[in-house]
């Protein structure tokens, strides 16, 4: 049975350019889980084209919390000790008893395992 994984990372920069860069990196994660047979969530992806109009982190960390709770992994984008929201996702999906993965092999890994 294929798994559904929320795909978490940075948002927030200092440029239009490396908020870019933090999208594109759960892009990445995200077609790889793809590519193990996954279904993804990608926060980051919702929010490109909002246009100056981004809500509040606490805000954006209901809809992220909910979105985690029906979902049956976390995936983490490289950076995520410096991102308040990660960090609230990670502390999240421990609370709720949900596998965090740092990268994909571990993804595949665990799936493999029938995880």
């Amino acid at each position: 049975m294929s798994k559904l994984i929320f795909v978490a990372g940075p948002y927030t920069a200092p440029t239009d350019a490396q908020i870019e860069a933090n999208i594109q990196r759960c892009e990445r994660l995200s077609l790889g889980a793809i590519a193990l047979g996954c279904g993804v969530i990608c926060a980051n992806s919702m929010g490109r084209k909002w246009d100056g109009k981004t809500p509040t982190l606490e805000q954006v960390m209901v809809s992220a919390k909910l979105c985690l709770s029906r979902c049956d992994g976390l995936l983490v984008a490289e950076g995520w000790e410096n991102s308040t929201g990660t960090k609230q996702e990670i502390q999240e999906a421990v609370r709720l008893g949900i596998p965090t993965f740092y990268d994909l092999t571990t993804l595949k890994n665990f799936l493999s395992k029938g995880g």
